[in-house]
């Protein structure tokens, strides 16, 4: 009898160690990239309606990413707003990030706004921003916080999947006393109390949060994305695009596709061309 309990008490045991063990999604599987990616040029030319034809403008760069042998995310250059660079690293346990202004002639970009009537803690030079992840039994990236380096609660992104992996939604939640500050502002005001609430803790801190956007996606049966929408406060969609005439590498990463923006005109779907976007993929050897 004894050694049965043994045996069961091990079995747990066990159980729980590959539970822990579990292997969690990498930088690179986040950003829906396959093999030893170790760059990443995301580009982009906007399509135009001229002389009777859709023509599409020269590529432009938005931005740069690099990852190591592993996937972990180590640099990205922005060059959609102002260029910039942002550094990444592992800091107490946790990712972090710092980002510095790669402009020649301009000054570094400013610090974020700290919100009225809160009182922000003494700032830690070492990093911008870090992330707090939580993970499932699946080594999904469920959760993401972002924590300033004052202490802020700046928002908590939640993901969900579906049995394939495919991330199906994404939701961006922040403090609700910070969004009733910042809905101060808006016209017209947003019905803040009928939207979802939870309440979180983080660093020790029970926090009341409201949902400030919701994105959901689609995928084909090959797992390449068709649908991007972003699902408006009364719960119907926004914006919607849609992605097609996919172009793959060997590695099966995209590396063309085009977007379409999708209109309900008369009961049915109407596709207009919007852009064409590229990934430019290096492999590590």
């Amino acid at each position: 009898m004894m050694r049965k309990i043994l045996m069961i008490v091990l079995a747990v045991v066990g159980l729980n160690g590959f539970g822990f063990a579990q292997r969690r999604m990498t930088d690179a599987e986040a950003h829906v990239l396959k093999g030893k990616v170790q760059e990443v040029s995301s580009e982009r030319a906007t399509v135009e309606w001229k002389e009777g034809k859709w023509k599409a403008t020269a590529r432009t760069v938005s931005g740069i990413s690099t990852y190591d042998v592993k996937g972990t995310h180590l640099t990205y250059k922005s060059y959609s707003l102002g260029r910039s660079k942002s550094v990444y690293f592992e800091i107490d346990g946790v990712r972090a990030m710092k980002s510095e202004s790669i402009e020649d002639s301009s000054a570094p970009p400013p610090p974020m706004p700290i919100p009225a009537e809160k009182k922000a803690q003494k700032l830690d030079p070492r990093y911008d921003i870090k992330y707090l992840d939580t993970y499932d039994e699946r080594g999904n990236r469920t959760e993401r916080v972002l924590v300033s380096n004052d202490g802020r609660i700046l928002s908590l992104w939640a993901d969900k999947f579906d049995e394939k992996g495919n991330q199906i939604e994404s939701a961006q939640w922040e403090e609700l006393a910070d969004a009733k500050r910042m809905n101060r502002r808006v016209f017209p005001p947003r019905k803040l109390d009928e939207l979802p609430q939870r309440t979180v803790e983080i660093e020790g801190r029970k926090l009341v949060m409201v949902r400030n956007s919701l994105y959901a996606y689609k995928y084909d049966a090959e797992g390449r994305q068709t649908d991007w929408m972003l699902v408006g406060d009364d719960g119907k969609v926004k914006e919607h695009n849609r992605y097609a005439q996919y172009e793959i590498d060997a590695s099966k990463n995209w590396i063309k596709r085009v977007v379409f923006v999708v209109e309900m005109k008369d009961g049915k779907e109407e596709l207009t061309p919007q852009a064409i976007e590229y990934q430019v993929i290096k492999y590590h050897p």
